[in-house]
């Protein structure tokens, strides 16, 4: 019989072991399992927040286009309107151009950075005021004052638009964190 009892008790270690080594096998599993999820969840986080920068990117890129673009449309007819002397039809043109601004600015306003933003409102305010100028002149048959005025607008302008582009720029080149 001690061969009998010594089976058993192999036989019984043996479903122990095994039942063991499955439990163990089991929870490792487990663990790998919820560990390879965690990682997967945090791949997904991280690339739908690339996917979320570059797409952030491309819409600031598109809404500083079209706002240059506007800036130097709205510059040209301010242009046309000083070789002309002011006249309605010119001052007119500069008019419609300005109002093209509103789209785009809106967008800015949206996506920002907020130093952009700030460098688009003063080339807006700039190119306010430079038609505002531009109107007292073709009022006042041009008197010297008035052009005077226009002219420092147009300087203001151009200073305001460099300082849009380089924070643009800025804002374009920098690599985005991951």
């Amino acid at each position: 019989m001690d061969q009998g009892i010594a089976a058993l008790v192999a036989g019984f270690a043996g479903a122990v072991g095994a039942l063991a080594g499955a439990l163990v096998g089991g929870v490792a599993a487990v663990r790998g399992a919820k560990t390879a999820a965690n990682s997967a969840r945090q791949q997904v986080r991280d690339q739908a927040a690339v996917e979320h920068q570059h797409w952030l990117r491309g819409q600031r890129q598109e809404a500083y286009s079209e706002y240059t673009r506007a800036v130097e449309r709205f510059l040209a007819a301010s242009e046309s309107a000083f070789a002309h002397d002011a006249d309605a039809a010119r001052i007119a043109s500069v008019r419609e151009t300005h109002g093209e601004f509103d789209t785009p600015l809106s967008m800015i306003s949206l996506i920002g950075p907020d130093e952009v933003q700030s460098e688009a409102s003063a080339v807006f305010i700039a190119s306010a005021q430079l038609l505002v100028a531009l109107e007292a002149w073709s009022e006042a048959q041009a008197s010297d004052p008035a052009v005077a005025t226009a002219l420092e607008r147009a300087r203001e302008l151009s200073t305001a638009r460099k300082a849009f582009l380089r924070a643009a720029k800025s804002v374009l080149i920098t690599p985005t964190p991951p």
